[in-house]
């Protein structure tokens, strides 16, 4: 089984959030599945590239983009793994 965006109970939903047109303050959050509140924020998540929860619904793993440079579009660099219950950044594997 691959990541999946909803947790293995169905309960939360993986999400983006920021402001229109400023990917800087984009913020990777966990939502309630049933009214789309925001139950959760992950920490240091400006950098995430999409991702989904472990199968064991422990974690949320997401691959890590780094800025463009000169007109290049952004990079993807590593992996990083949250704590799904805190949104504490667990660990962070470069690319």
């Amino acid at each position: 089984r691959g990541l999946s965006p909803f947790s293995p109970d169905g309960r939360h939903l993986l999400a983006s959030r920021g402001e229109a047109g400023d990917p800087a303050k984009d913020k990777a959050v966990v939502l309630d599945a049933r009214t789309g509140k925001e139950w959760l924020v992950l920490e240091d998540s400006r950098e995430w590239a999409g991702g989904g929860f472990s199968p064991d619904g422990r974690r949320i793993v997401a691959a890590l983009l780094t800025e463009g440079r000169e007109g290049r579009e952004a990079q993807r660099t590593g992996v990083a793994a949250w704590d799904a219950r805190t949104g504490k950044r667990e660990r962070a594997y470069p690319g």
